[in-house]
């Protein structure tokens, strides 16, 4: 999965992994979506989130309802920007949808 679609400038930072606690990069990306569009990417008991860390070899992803977010941590810069670069996807994609309905 390439990142050549992401179009939005990331704050990426170090941390620690919430899951494995380990030394992984971070980031947070507000999506402007509905909460039912929120809710097809997390998936039915998180399975959407749990598909998409294991397609992207991701640490760990959150949507943190308080921000409205989705928060990625991954073993490295460009894991965590394929993550970001999937969910502005298909931000896009639901939006071109939107426009033509």
């Amino acid at each position: 999965m390439e990142n050549t679609n992401l179009v939005r400038p990331l704050d990426i930072s170090e941390t620690f992994s919430p899951i494995s606690h380990k030394p992984c990069i971070f980031t947070e990306i507000v999506l402007n979506l509905s909460s039912n569009n929120i809710k097809d990417i997390i998936g039915n008991r998180g399975r959407g989130l749990k598909t998409l860390m294991k397609k992207t070899k991701c640490e760990y992803i959150w949507y943190n309802n308080d921000k409205n977010s989705f928060q990625i941590w991954g073993k490295n810069e460009e894991i965590v920007k394929n993550v970001a670069t999937y969910l502005l996807n298909y931000e896009a994609l639901i939006k071109s949808k939107t426009k033509i309905e």
